[in-house]
């Protein structure tokens, strides 16, 4: 159409050529959009797995945590010392006293 000189069709062949246009653009949105979704697909589970593990981990400390401390108000309702609570326990002096303090117990440091 240039080299013809027939340059006041132009807009009508880009007119006509949008429907080719929007038809490659639509196609070209729905691909993105496909790997827009897998990969948000796979973040949202590869952290949902990360969370879920470290749900089990924390709730495996949260339970040794619980068992310590049962085991140590036992020992210190039976007047066990101090150094045998810590060394069955693996609790620190500080978290056994404050134990003793919630039972209303004197430690017995021998």
């Amino acid at each position: 159409m240039i080299e013809q000189k027939l340059y006041p069709l132009l807009p009508l062949q880009v007119f006509l050529l949008r429907g080719e246009l929007k038809k490659y653009a639509d196609e070209f949105d729905e691909k993105l959009g496909q790997e827009v979704d897998t990969v948000i697909e796979s973040v949202f589970t590869t952290l949902e797995k990360k969370g879920i593990e470290k749900g089990r981990v924390e709730g495996r400390k949260e339970g040794i945590e619980e068992f310590k401390t049962a085991m140590a108000e036992k020992m210190i309702l039976k007047d066990k010392p101090l150094v045998e609570i810590k060394e069955f326990s693996g609790l620190t002096e500080k978290k056994i006293r404050q134990l003793a303090k919630k039972l209303s117990k004197e430690i017995v440091l021998q």
